[in-house]
């Protein structure tokens, strides 16, 4: 399985800040507010704003609280203070600050995106595209709200309509990343595999040294089965930036499909010093030591991933497999039968099972569990071999040939015995 490097990139993209000087219709309007105080939160405002461009979000913070004092009703004050406070994962304070601001500042449409903004990272995706719609209705050329939109399009399974919202935000706004990135995940999700990588090689053409384009493009050309380009992409993204412990799985991953195991096994435990507890990578990376007969590493890297889920079907079946080479057949069966009550139609579990009681010497019970196998995947050749060669053990010679022929037939390199 190889996995996204970043999930959908509203949730990094830059707002436009809400400007707001002193005037005379909101004084008039807040008559206990003077033109003096008016100034000063203005002031305020601005400077959090310069903090937080700077990536000074608690002290931004500090200056619009102070700026709302003087003047409550300071609507860029409360717009700029629910983004930041968005960006802090406080989506609730976020949407209150914002509503307010469109209270004392109504119709405004960078507003109304930010309100969309914080309703997506709720995951409220049907209430987000409603604010974008408004934002859209009142400025169109916002290529913000329509990347924004696209991503809650696409959280609600509007693909194709996420897709097209990304493009009107790159026509408004070319080599946007966040836009071009989402583009990239929706074609992908799409089917359009070839578009994507298209797409990220002109990413990375125009920006040789993004780290994350060389990723993305490494995973997809993966994913596309074209493994040196895609070990050449993900090496440039490591050496642009090295502590990406995705890309260092995805590598892993790519160094295993072409059965370079050391290799695997070294960028897999790069990824894991930076992030121990993945599943998916550990589960790999016992997979890796398995095929350099290391079962006992191998068994270890299985439990770790267990560990961290307990019910990670690759690492359950991967254990089994580790434990029958290290001796351990018990352990194997236990972890096994586990494996086959959660997911029942599973093949390649019972396949394994049968492999562990062929090795106990339960020939017959061996036997059900390959016939089991071959139900449920009947072009499992390996299946149809080990059960001819059961049945060759009990004595059934003509239907140990059978299966030894049928597994020849999907699987010409599996040659029946010599009798």
């Amino acid at each position: 399985m190889l996995r996204r490097r970043f999930g959908l990139g509203c949730a990094g993209f830059v707002v436009a800040f809400v400007w707001m000087a002193a005037c005379g219709r909101l004084a008039r309007a807040q008559q206990k507010t003077s033109i003096d105080q008016i100034n000063s939160s203005a002031a305020l405002s601005n400077q959090g704003r310069d903090l937080y461009e700077r990536g000074k979000v608690e002290e931004a913070i500090a200056l619009y609280r102070q700026a709302l004092v003087l003047n409550p009703a300071n609507a860029a004050a409360l717009t700029n203070l629910g983004l930041a406070l968005d960006s802090q994962g406080k989506y609730d304070e976020a949407l209150s600050d914002l509503t307010l601001a469109l209270k004392f500042k109504p119709n405004d449409p960078i507003t109304e995106s930010n309100i969309g903004l914080a309703l997506y990272h709720e995951r409220k995706y049907d209430d987000s595209i409603s604010f974008y719609q408004k934002s859209l209705a009142l400025k169109l050329d916002s290529p913000e709200a329509w990347n924004g939109m696209g991503a809650a399009m696409f959280a609600t399974g509007h693909v194709d309509d996420a897709i097209a919202n990304y493009r009107k935000a790159l026509a408004l706004k070319p080599g946007y990343p966040d836009a071009l990135n989402n583009l990239g995940v929706a074609l992908e999700q799409a089917g359009r595999t070839d578009e994507a990588i298209d797409l990220y090689v002109k990413i990375v053409a125009s920006r040789p040294s993004e780290a994350s384009a060389w990723s993305e493009l490494g995973r997809l050309q993966h994913v596309q089965g074209s493994l040196d380009d895609a070990i050449s992409s993900l090496q440039k993204s490591l050496a642009l930036k090295p502590d990406q412990p995705e890309a260092e799985f995805n590598l892993g991953r790519a160094y295993q499909d072409q059965n370079k195991f050391e290799d695997a096994i070294g960028a897999y435990q790069k990824g894991l010093a930076l992030d121990p507890r993945s599943a998916y990578a550990l589960s790999n990376l016992g997979n890796a030591y398995l095929s350099q007969n290391h079962a006992k590493e191998a068994a270890a890297s299985f439990r770790r991933a267990l560990d961290v889920q307990p019910d990670y079907a690759d690492a359950m079946l991967g254990l089994g497999a580790a434990l029958v080479q290290t001796g351990d057949l018990k352990g194997s069966e236990d972890i096994l039968v586990r494996l086959i009550a959660v997911q029942p139609e599973n093949a390649y579990a019972r396949f394994n099972l049968a492999n562990t009681l062929f090795a106990k010497g339960q020939y017959r019970p061996a036997a059900d569990r390959y016939r089991e196998a071959i139900h449920l995947k009947p072009d499992f050749a390996q299946a149809h071999y080990n059960l001819g060669t059961i049945l060759r053990y009990l004595g059934d010679s003509a239907g140990a040939t059978l299966e030894f022929n049928e597994a020849h037939r999907i699987d010409p390199s599996l040659v029946p015995p010599q009798k």
